[in-house]
């Protein structure tokens, strides 16, 4: 993020941050607030959504059950869930105090246990599109600890060079020759053949803890993936290009047509001698190759295919790029299949986790289709971008809850359908609880005003009720005025195409208009704030009467906000500043959420000066919510603490409260202590651990945008950090510990 602190701000900073770092009001994840839809009590309504998944399991908890791990393409993030589940049922409770725990990834994610501790590993994609590997070293709490962050495989030519896995695809991780380590399949450079790398781990050590690749084959399985118009394999391939003696085939016919593919080993014929499931970035099917041979690592072919698999019940059919992972989803023993899109646009977005239940066994797999939406139809679920807002539609005292959206994809128009949903408070002052009422409140859609459309509500005529206005992609707003009356339950209807302020001006910011209404001037009628897609804020003052509005902007660059990163020149990439302010009494706080998916929090307003620099306070982590977020407050349950509802690209929602400790930092440990000096710093800063704190210590180190700056192990009570080379700015600080866990913030000047 641009941050442009002038000598004031930066004293104003210094203050907050002399203070304990737990003492600043932050969000914590709540889960317990109840959302109902069709008569059933949804079981992971604040979970976030999911549009394009890639289904892994393991113990997150260490209670000697398998829970589920979703890495989702759409921002890359890790969505948590414990299974509460029973043999035979599916339940899961969302877990997001584990997503820190889990290295990032940039494309795709796998866990595996690679070493034979019954504990599952984690294989993802590093930059520059090598594999990297962290070890699960849990002992009483989840933890991994990175292994290598470029595996190599000795390849031929080119020596022990780290493996290459495109990030738009997903490998096979698995053991092929049967050996008890881990092996890997994937599309290599060339892209229309497969890769073999074996390792040698039982052979040379004869243990499989260890991750010692040799790339034996550039064709494995005799087939090439070559078609323009089909993704039908080409069997019984020469190959006449590989390494010498290669182990299961010989080749590689050196075409560059690969773009992205997903792999997955499975043994469908009980033979156990791998099979393959392949998808392909340009096709909705899932291709099935049967392998000949009869024997792991014989010199087979695959020599059978069906191109609709499962054909002989319901056939895979995602649009684009299916992605397949198997995994016992069901707690049966016997694993399922899971299939969702491996892209992150243009396919389904809302029901994109199809589950086929396992009526067969793991030798003998049969898959049944069950259903589109595993675990989705459980959750708030809009497809993608979702927008909350929050308007009491019924008159009845309890804030609802209206959710848009970018869009559902419609596979028909290969386009995206943008509605507005209502979710009906039904709850009490004190006890807020949802029950969904419908997908297209008012029949919005039918007016066909384009995507995104972020809706605010106040009474800018005067009359009583709340009047609605809509931005939408395009940077244009839409007025509807509340025919209902004070007391009624809103009817509106649109007043102008396009709401026009009163100097000729057609109100259009370009791009993803995001407005609210909001009492800027403290003034009693309501000014017209505007977030712009470049991260900056568009003000209009209300120089009208409560009854009759007139807008005049008077600013471009309100606060001076810039939420974007300082690469990002004009925000295009990193912005979407979706502002929401919030006063109590005397005291505005902005809060914004961002492209990138930080929450900024702004304090030191003062609303008669529309020409100052706001303050940024801190930023919430946007490790926790994914990207494109939008927040929402309000004190759901009147106890004089905000709560937030945080939408954001997968479609879904999550709620928050506000309490004590750092949202996205592990806060379910005890709290241990440290010190550290200078503070402000400039070249280097101490931090000296308590006693309670001294045994296996990690340190992150985190800017605002809640990017991890550095990482590393810390095995002494002192350390001297040199920061001489961070840009001046705030900084997060955490030492997490067996013993447990503590953040503090720290100025570099």
């Amino acid at each position: 993020m641009k941050l442009l602190l002038n000598l004031l701000s930066l004293i104003s900073l210094l203050f907050l941050i002399t203070t304990n770092a737990n003492s600043q009001n932050s969000f914590l994840p709540n889960n317990e607030v109840k959302v109902i839809k069709n008569s059933d009590t949804l079981m992971l309504p604040w979970a976030g959504g999911i549009n394009y998944a890639q289904v892994s399991t393991i113990d997150l908890n260490l209670d000697g059950k398998e829970d589920l791990i979703v890495f989702d393409r759409a921002d890359h993030k890790v969505i948590p869930f414990v299974n509460i589940g029973t043999p035979g049922n599916i339940k899961f409770k969302y877990a997001p105090e584990y997503i820190e725990v889990f290295p990032n990834s940039i494309g795709w994610m796998l866990l595996r246990d690679y070493n034979c501790d019954g504990k599952k590993d984690v294989f993802y994609s590093a930059s520059g599109g090598v594999m990297s590997v962290s070890k699960n070293s849990s002992s009483s709490r989840l933890k991994f600890d990175l292994i290598d962050n470029k595996v190599p495989s000795d390849q031929y030519p080119g020596g022990n060079i780290g493996i290459y896995i495109p990030s738009s695809d997903i490998p096979a991780i698995g053991d092929v020759d049967h050996d008890g380590d881990i092996d890997l399949i994937t599309f290599g450079v060339l892209g229309t053949s497969l890769e073999y790398h074996r390792n040698y781990s039982m052979e040379n050590y004869g243990t499989c803890d260890s991750l010692d690749y040799t790339l034996k084959n550039y064709c494995w399985g005799h087939f090439l993936e070559v078609g323009i118009n089909t993704n039908k394999l080409v069997l019984f391939d020469t190959c006449t290009y590989n390494i010498p003696n290669p182990e299961g085939t010989s080749g590689g016919s050196g075409s560059s047509r690969h773009i992205g593919s997903s792999v997955t080993m499975i043994d469908e014929d009980g033979d156990s001698v791998m099979d393959l499931l392949l998808g392909d970035v340009t096709f909705n099917n899932v291709v099935l190759g049967i392998n000949g041979g009869t024997a792991p690592n014989q010199n087979s072919s695959i020599v059978n295919q069906d191109t609709a698999f499962p054909s002989y019940d319901t056939p895979i059919d995602l649009t684009l790029f299916p992605g397949i992972f198997i995994e016992d989803i069901d707690n049966d023993g016997i694993n399922d299949m899971i299939a969702s899109p491996n892209t992150a646009e243009l396919a389904q977005n809302y029901e994109s986790m199809w589950y086929y239940k396992n009526k067969g066994t793991n030798r003998f797999p049969n898959f049944e289709f069950v259903k589109k939406d595993l675990l989705q139809d459980e959750m708030i679920e809009l497809g993608e971008n979702s927008i909350p807002e929050l308007f009491d539609y019924n008159a009845d005292g309890l804030m609802d809850l209206i959710v848009s959206n970018y869009g559902y994809f419609n596979k028909d128009s290969t386009t995206y359908d943008c509605k507005i949903s209502l979710y009906k408070n039904v709850g009490t002052t004190l006890n807020p609880m949802f029950q969904f009422i419908t997908e297209d409140y008012q029949n919005i859609a039918a007016l066909k005003l384009g995507n995104s459309l972020h809706p605010t509500f106040g009474d800018i005529d005067g009359d009583g009720d709340e009047d609605m206005i809509l931005g939408n992609s395009e940077g244009y707003l839409h007025l509807f005025d509340n025919t209902a009356g004070s007391g009624n339950t809103a009817s509106f209807s649109i007043s102008s195409y396009r709401l026009q302020d009163y100097i000729g001006d057609t109100i259009d910011i370009g791009q993803f208009s995001a407005p609210q209404l909001f009492d800027y001037d403290n003034d009693g009628d309501l000014d017209l704030i505007i977030g712009k897609v470049n991260g900056s804020i568009r003000y209009y003052r209300n120089i009208g009467t409560t009854s009759a509005y007139s807008f005049q902007r008077i600013t471009d660059s309100l606060g001076k906000v810039e939420i974007h990163e300082v690469w990002d020149l004009y925000g295009a990439a990193t912005g979407f500043c979706t502002p929401k302010f919030v006063r109590d009494g005397s005291t505005v706080t902005l809060y914004s959420g961002s492209q990138q998916g930080g929450i900024y929090s702004y304090s030191g307003i003062n609303p008669a000066n529309p020409f100052q620099t706001f303050i940024i306070d801190t930023v919430i982590n946007q490790n926790q919510n994914g990207l494109r977020t939008v927040p929402v407050l309000y004190d759901f349950k009147n106890d004089g603490n905000m709560d937030m509802i945080v939408g954001n690209t997968r479609g879904g929602l999550n709620f928050y409260t506000m309490g004590a400790g750092y949202l996205g930092l592990n806060n379910n440990l005890p709290e241990i202590d440290f010190s550290l000096y200078p503070n402000p710093a400039t070249n280097f800063i101490n931090i000296e651990l308590d006693q309670s704190a001294y045994r296996n210590n990690s340190m992150k180190i985190y800017n605002l945008l809640g990017e991890l700056i550095t990482e590393k192990r810390v095995s002494t009570s002192r350390i001297s950090l040199d920061v001489s080379n961070y840009p001046k700015g705030v900084y997060l600080i955490n030492i997490n510990s067996e013993q447990g866990n503590k953040t503090k913030r720290f100025i570099v000047q």
